[in-house]
């Protein structure tokens, strides 16, 4: 919210805090963390200026400013972090859409702000959950859960700098949104065809779901696969259906947020990917 008192204005953000866990600090270097303030992996190397000259000579803020940003999540966490069934795919839609919308608010430079915690309660998500602030990530072994949203998100200046964080609103969008696949990775649901529909089947806290050919849809993570192939393809992997053309350089790729058609499916093996 945003409110003004004469000459003044105050922007007013919730605050990211949820007072029945403890953090859990992981280790950086020699540092120990528990909150971080995440761009998107695209940002972990020289591509956010100010962090890279952190790590490197201590400048632009306290020595460990950059272990809680993306270079300290990414040596943290090299693989990522696996998370669990339990509303996890429900808040990557989530981010995805708030950075849709703050897209079309012309906004960058935002930042996911996590906190890790250690305490973790059993899961509660059912037909009558309701919406909650923040959003709980709980991971796959339920040792930690992160506590996050967005923070950040009044930022219009763009600055084409090559070091600079303030890109134009599509590519930061495009850029933020690829924490999920690169940082988060949500549970894998098998997905099966028949004649006319296509069946993604159940798992703990997510309903078996059914979807007819030519039904809109809505990419909720980035993916790139390569083909050699001149033809049309879709594609169903890691929670996502997709559906593109190949490019000239034979790299497919779909953006987190795209609203889509599925058309079919076609089996992508991991190896595949991980080759693009």
């Amino acid at each position: 919210a945003i409110l003004k008192h004469g000459q003044t204005s105050w922007l007013i953000m919730r605050k990211i805090h949820e007072p029945s866990g403890e953090k859990r600090r992981t280790s950086v270097g020699n540092h120990k963390i528990a909150v971080f303030d995440l761009k998107g992996p695209y940002f972990s190397g020289w591509a956010d200026g100010k962090t890279a000259l952190n790590r490197v000579f201590g400048v632009y803020g306290k020595a460990d400013l950059w272990a809680g940003k993306d270079p300290g999540f990414k040596e943290a966490f090299p693989e990522g972090i696996k998370l669990a069934n339990c509303g996890t795919r429900d808040a990557a839609i989530t981010f995805t859409q708030d950075a849709l919308m703050l897209q079309r608010l012309d906004m960058t430079d935002y930042s996911f702000f996590g906190v890790l915690q250690s305490t973790v309660d059993d899961c509660v998500c059912d037909g009558a959950t309701k919406p909650k602030f923040p959003l709980l990530l709980p991971t796959k072994n339920r040792r930690f859960r992160i506590v996050a949203g967005i923070i950040d998100w009044v930022e219009r200046r763009v600055n084409d700098l090559p070091a600079s964080t303030m890109r134009p609103p599509e590519e930061y969008r495009n850029w933020f949104t690829s924490m999920w696949g690169h940082y988060f990775h949500l549970p894998r649901r098998a997905v099966r065809q028949t004649f006319g529909n296509i069946t993604v089947d159940e798992i703990d806290h997510q309903r078996a779901e059914s979807l007819d050919m030519d039904t809109d849809i809505f990419a909720i993570q980035r993916i790139k696969w390569r083909i050699n192939r001149q033809i049309d393809i879709a594609a169903s992997w890691r929670n996502v259906f997709a559906c593109q053309v190949k490019d000239n350089d034979n790299v497919v790729r779909i953006f987190a947020g795209s609203e889509l058609e599925i058309w079919g499916t076609t089996t992508i093996t991991e190896e595949v990917m991980k080759a693009s």
